[in-house]
């Protein structure tokens, strides 16, 4: 984090298996088979970083599993702020995550109808494009 309270973030990524990259709603090319990306996240204004949202509830009904959570209202610096969607993530092992769903920025519930919810972990990020 710089003196402004802007967040820097580096990772790689690739052309795996035909699977396009992006960032956000930023689509990432690489000059290869794989590349890296060095990504500025502004602390406010054009680029405000959303709070994690809260009170996240994860419950088992029979095979499906109900996630809810409080809408997040904050960026990391307590200014208002408004999501333009929530992302639900998923792993069996809680360190490969990949994409569930993404939900319009009213949505606070999402019922996953997978089979097999013992062997899952979840997580909800509010995402600001």
């Amino acid at each position: 984090m710089d003196n402004s309270g802007s967040v820097y973030l580096t990772g790689s990524f690739g052309d795996w298996g035909g699977i396009a990259s992006s960032f956000g709603t930023h689509a990432l090319n690489s000059n290869g088979i794989s590349d890296i990306f060095v990504a500025k996240l502004g602390s406010s204004g054009s680029n405000p970083i959303p709070k994690f949202p809260q009170n996240l509830l994860i419950q088992r009904n029979g095979l499906n599993v109900i996630i809810s959570w409080n809408p997040v209202t904050e960026d990391t610096n307590n200014q208002p702020l408004t999501p333009d969607a929530y992302k639900i993530e998923i792993s069996e092992n809680n360190s490969d995550w990949s994409d569930l769903v993404t939900l319009t920025a009213i949505q606070y519930s999402y019922t996953d109808t997978t089979l097999n919810p013992d062997s899952k972990f979840y997580r909800v990020i509010a995402v600001k494009n």
